[in-house]
């Protein structure tokens, strides 16, 4: 987009960097929204994933031009009245509520305040003064108003149960199952561990000898779905998504299996 109006935007002492183009649009760089909130680098990059990947989030995304410490670059940038509905996505965890109540905080004050004070730096007061409710937002950005944002008749939508029955979209599955295996390969020693190509010995001709890793794996993803309550980690809830990163993150397998894999990779079996 040419024409754009930067400013940086004083968003609770932070400094976030901003835009207006020539439609008028007001636009906030994920990037300062992020450091602005205290987010880790990880957590930053997972965040520019889930904007980009969600089926909401990415209507109100977009890559724009701005100066940078390196120079002009390009950078995803959000468009203001879509962020409170990406705070609202991120996951608050009883880890985070304990270790860093500063972020809890910041995210509520953000959710709250960051839309107006975005708008408020470009805007003439009576094009934002109006505020739609989480409920009127939620049906703008699923077509459920018109384009004259007239409302449909007989649609009544809940967010909560919308947001709860959400379901993880295809990169997040992709990013569960690829951190699973990593934690798995983990539990056994590594690949060049004896037990992550361990096979058991046949038993029976008519069923394949079990092999340690897999065993393992298996044992994750049966400890996450009686967890998260699901019957395959695909379903895990959007909400969930943060959580399930740190359940997965944080699995080990249970003492007897434990003690099995130490004993293979001694050579004991």
């Amino acid at each position: 987009m040419n024409d754009l109006v930067v400013k940086n935007v004083n968003l609770f002492g932070d400094t976030i960097m901003a835009a207006k183009d020539k439609e008028g649009q007001v636009w906030a760089g994920v990037k300062w929204l992020c450091e602005g909130l205290g987010l880790t680098d990880d957590q930053m990059r997972n965040e520019r994933k889930k904007i980009s990947k969600d089926v909401v989030l990415s209507k109100g995304g977009s890559n724009l031009t701005l100066p940078t410490k390196g120079g002009k670059q390009e950078v995803l940038c959000l468009r203001h009245d879509f962020v409170p509905l990406w705070i609202a996505k991120i996951t608050v965890t009883p880890s985070m509520k304990e270790n860093n109540p500063e972020l809890v905080d910041k995210l509520v004050q953000y959710q709250l305040k960051a839309k107006d004070v975005l708008a408020e730096a470009f805007l003439p007061k009576e094009d934002y003064q109006r505020r739609l409710s989480p409920e009127e937002m939620m049906r703008i950005q699923l077509g459920m108003l018109d384009d004259q944002g007239e409302r449909l008749g007989g649609v009544e939508v809940r967010v909560d149960k919308l947001e709860n029955t959400m379901t993880i979209d295809y990169g997040q599955q992709q990013e569960l199952q690829a951190l699973a295996k990593s934690v798995a390969v983990g539990a056994v020693g590594g690949k060049k561990a004896r037990a992550y190509s361990y096979q058991y010995p046949q038993m029976d001709e008519n069923v394949r000898a079990p092999k340690m890793y897999g065993m393992v794996i298996s044992r994750l993803w049966h400890d996450y779905q009686d967890y998260f309550g699901v019957n395959s980690y695909k379903n895990t809830p959007t909400v969930r998504f943060d959580e399930a990163l740190e359940y997965i993150n944080g699995w080990a397998p249970p003492t007897n299996m434990q003690l099995e894999i130490g004993k293979i990779n001694r050579g004991e079996m």
